[in-house]
């Protein structure tokens, strides 16, 4: 039997298979930008595969629930619920809520930036006023859960973009013979914020024009007036 010695040329190869030296990507005189790019690829993969690593939202967000409880005053049926601060937080909480078709009527769910309560008369939410979007009790079947998470969505995706800053929160009531999805934001007298605000939401929800309407907050003096915009 006889052992076949590889030469310093074929060990020098094997070596250089081995280490990845041999790869024609690789060379000693490679652009250093080119190299950067890899290792950043690199990094970017095992970020992305890495199961401890979670994915920060732009803004903390709080979820709220109210139950129409005709024995406590209404801030008493106001019930905080968590506040989120990752993608993988928001999922796990979404996804144990029942879906808001499945609740009964007189309940709502609230989706607001942390430290801002779901309430008109808080300083935050005091100058501002609301994107409405009505539905009637035969959507709630079908269109009613896809909008409200499609909501919810753009407002972690920070999709509202420079106007974003104007976003406080988002409110849906289940009512027995209509829900209501409500977008609140700040600084109502502001129209060209808030068509900005109104025309990427129709965007975001898919909405045929004139679907929303924006009405400003109010202590149940203006309920009588007209919307102060459409989208």
């Amino acid at each position: 039997m006889t052992t076949e010695l590889a030469t310093p040329s074929e060990h020098q190869n094997n070596h250089q298979q081995k280490s990845g030296l041999s790869d024609p990507t690789w060379q000693a005189d490679q652009d250093p930008q080119q190299q950067q790019s890899q290792q950043q690829t690199i990094v970017a993969q095992s970020v992305l595969t890495d199961p401890n690593i979670k994915f920060p939202l732009e803004n903390s967000w709080s979820f709220w629930f109210y139950k129409n409880d005709k024995s406590k005053s209404w801030k008493d049926n106001v019930k905080f619920i968590t506040t989120v601060d990752f993608v993988e937080d928001f999922w796990g909480v979404y996804n144990h809520l029942q879906l808001v078709s499945k609740m009964s009527p007189g309940c709502d769910y609230m989706f607001f930036k942390k430290d801002i309560p779901p309430m008109w008369e808080d300083p935050q939410n005091l100058d501002g006023g609301r994107w409405v979007l009505n539905l009637d009790k035969k959507y709630r079947g079908t269109s009613l859960d896809v909008y409200w998470l499609n909501t919810l969505l753009a407002l972690i995706g920070d999709q509202f973009m420079d106007e974003s800053a104007y976003v406080n929160g988002v409110w849906v009531n289940i009512r027995a013979k209509m829900d209501k999805i409500a977008l609140w934001t700040k600084s109502a007298k502001d129209v060209d914020v808030q068509m900005k605000i109104g025309q990427k939401y129709r965007e975001v929800l898919g909405l045929k024009e004139g679907m929303i309407t924006y009405e400003e907050h109010d202590d149940g003096s203006k309920k009588n007036e007209a919307p102060l915009l459409k989208c």
